[in-house]
């Protein structure tokens, strides 16, 4: 027996060796020098572009290998009005590298738990090997290929009204992806400048830069915000159902069909939400930035849909025995909402700078249609009185939201919002119908009268979802 131990022990010691071994290995091949400097393209102030690989960067000016011309150039930051890191789509190689890591992980781990105890269902190791390579392998391929289509998107960064600290991080940036990173070759070095501009001149470039200064930035933010919304209009009906009398316990029984039992049913407690006051949807928002900090919005979004039951257990008498009829009061609201919105988010500089918080505030109007139905049998629509209601009421939200910025036009957040949306249903009533007994015992109609009091309910909620970010 303790040799069987120890030849597991040191299998699995080997398995993990193996493993390790195997993530150095691909470790390795990731993280190779990189051979060139990143292809990127130069759109000057003065109409031109010039494509190329970045070979140096150093104070302030960009020494790139022109792919025409194939001659070394050397620009100022001030001849510069955009620059793009061009990139090549990586998704089949994230899919390729996904792949091995996740079909070697899958394939390893599956060795090294090596075979089951014979029973209903066991594998070999060898089994759980091919398994494990195999999924663990697709969701690999999946993940890697969805990493690296992210990683071949474009970056690009205007120079236009940058401070001189963002200049300093974006040549800094710059740096890390040329050829050079840290010195230029003397044979760079030689290239000649453009003539030095004496001190007007320079003076006069200088205040041009400043006339424009804040004036290059994303302005229309388009937003689409799937999410949950659980609505506290369902809590506050449940409440008020049962304030009314409608509260009360079905009692059990048998459940039979032409004479057929098909077992029996516990009690059941009322009010009951028969649907839930979550939803799965899409607001949509579109705001325009005033400034680099503040923006305005509109926007719409759809407030769901509850139904809540009541049950009222009415005693009948008939021949000395007392039995019980069934009366339910239903309620079901529907809504949307419009809104205008203001917000503080400090744009973040998808080329610097990736992550930003957006806080805001929201004010509108809600269309609300609500309606109660009484009924016999529970839930359907048939045997009683429908009363419909239609309101407009406030909107007042606060909302916070966490972005991350692909590039300048896409970015991906995930927000979180709460909604408080009052309205006030006036008073009525509303005739219930449910089955008495006659003089004869025969099943006769008769009805009560149900006075619905003025109330006020609160449809608003929490909501938690994403937001896709189109900056325009």
């Amino acid at each position: 027996m303790k040799k069987q131990f120890a030849g597991k022990r040191r299998q699995k010691i080997r398995v993990i060796i193996l493993t390790l071994s195997f993530f150095c290995l691909l470790g390795n091949l990731s993280a190779r020098d990189r051979k060139k400097g990143a292809d990127i393209i130069i759109q000057k102030k003065d109409g031109k572009t010039i494509k190329g690989e970045l070979l140096a960067v150093k104070n302030n000016e960009i020494i790139l290998m022109d792919s025409i011309n194939l001659s070394g150039i050397k620009l100022k930051s001030e001849e510069i009005q955009k620059i793009t890191i061009a990139r090549k789509s990586g998704f089949f190689k994230g899919m390729g590298l996904g792949l091995v890591i996740g079909g070697g992980s899958g394939a390893l781990l599956g060795l090294a738990s090596g075979d089951d105890k014979a029973g209903w269902f066991s594998m070999t190791a060898g089994e759980k090997s091919a398994a494990g390579g195999l999924g663990l392998g697709i969701l690999g391929a999946l993940a890697g290929g969805i990493v690296g289509a992210i990683k071949g998107i474009d970056e690009s960064v205007a120079l236009e009204g940058r401070t001189q600290e963002e200049m300093d991080r974006i040549f800094q940036k710059l740096n890390t992806k040329s050829r050079f990173p840290q010195s230029v070759p003397q044979s760079y070095q030689e290239i000649e400048p453009d003539p030095m501009l004496n001190s007007k001149e320079e003076k006069l470039r200088e205040n041009e830069f400043k006339k424009i200064s804040g004036q290059k930035f994303s302005r229309i933010h388009i937003s689409l915000r799937p999410g949950y919304f659980s609505s506290q209009g369902a809590t506050d009906t449940v409440h008020f159902i049962e304030k009314i009398g409608f509260g009360d316990t079905k009692p059990g029984g048998e459940a039979t069909f032409f004479g057929v039992s098909f077992g029996s049913y516990g009690p059941a407690g009322f009010p009951q939400v028969n649907k839930k006051p979550v939803i799965f949807f899409t607001e949509t928002r579109i705001d325009y930035s005033l400034t680099r900090n503040l923006a305005l919005g509109i926007g719409y979004a759809p407030l769901g849909k509850h139904s809540v039951s009541g049950y009222k257990k009415i005693l009948v008498y008939g021949e000395g025995r007392t039995y019980y009829s069934n009366l339910y009061l239903n309620e079901n609201y529907s809504g949307e909402m419009f809104y205008l919105s203001g917000s503080w988010m400090p744009i973040p500089d998808a080329f610097l700078r990736k992550v930003g918080l957006k806080l805001g505030v929201s004010a509108g109007i809600s269309n609300i249609k609500l309606n109660y139905q009484t009924s016999k049998w529970g839930y359907s629509e048939s045997g009683g009185e429908n009363i419909e209601f239609s309101k407009k009421g406030l909107v007042l939200a606060g909302f916070a939201e966490l972005d991350y910025y692909f590039n300048k036009r896409l970015s991906l957040g995930v927000s979180t919002e709460y909604r408080y949306i009052p309205v006030q249903i006036k008073g009525t009533k509303i005739t219930g119908y449910y089955d008495d007994l006659g003089d004869n015992m025969e099943l006769i109609n008769s009805s009560m009268l149900i006075d619905i009091p003025e109330h006020n309910m609160n449809l608003g909620g929490f909501r938690f979802g994403i937001s896709i970010g189109l900056h325009l």
